[in-house]
């Protein structure tokens, strides 16, 4: 028992070492001769049990969303949860010892539109802190609530709070609806 935890503390520790330093949630995975991100197919979702022609103005929810890059590129996706009280909790799809999960703020700008502020920790090689990111852009709901849309800003700062990467694209998101 104890050898096969110590095999698999210095596999994690070998894999994180070859890592370069990533923006948690933010960074695209693509590195070296590493393939650019492929979207997940997830499983068939619970049935939305709102009418066609119901409408939901409201952000708050579970949201699968896409962020791309101008060329079309994927440059990450995530799970983002919005709540009542103006939070966004976000769970992305990329390695967790980079740091998969971020929060961030939102506003109501009107009744489908809100500005969204996210922020969250950057981490070097050896799992140290490396500086900061933010991703800030509105999103608005569709007409049937079912689908948001939008753009996005991210910035990645180092340690002392210096901008050294800035990318932006399009968001695009799928409501999950309660089972």
């Amino acid at each position: 028992m104890k050898t096969s935890l110590l095999m698999a503390a210095t596999a994690v520790a070998l894999a994180a070492g070859s890592l370069s330093t990533q923006a948690a949630c933010v960074h695209r995975t693509k590195t070296g001769n590493t393939p650019a991100a492929q979207p997940m197919k997830l499983p068939a979702l619970p049935h939305d049990t709102r009418s066609p022609s119901g409408s939901d103005d409201s952000i708050v929810g579970l949201w699968h969303v896409e962020h791309r890059l101008p060329d079309g590129s994927l440059y990450f996706e995530s799970f983002e949860h919005y709540h009542a009280d103006g939070t966004e909790f976000e769970f992305a799809n990329i390695n967790p010892i980079l740091g998969d999960v971020c929060m961030g703020v939102f506003t109501q700008k009107d009744s489908r539109t809100v500005s969204l502020y996210h922020i969250g920790w950057i981490f070097d090689d050896a799992g140290n802190p490396a500086g900061t990111f933010t991703l800030e852009g509105p999103r608005k709901i569709s007409a049937n609530g079912k689908h948001l849309k939008g753009t996005f800003d991210a910035k990645i700062y180092d340690v002392d709070g210096n901008l050294v990467e800035e990318d932006t694209g399009n968001t695009t998101g799928d409501r999950i609806p309660a089972p």
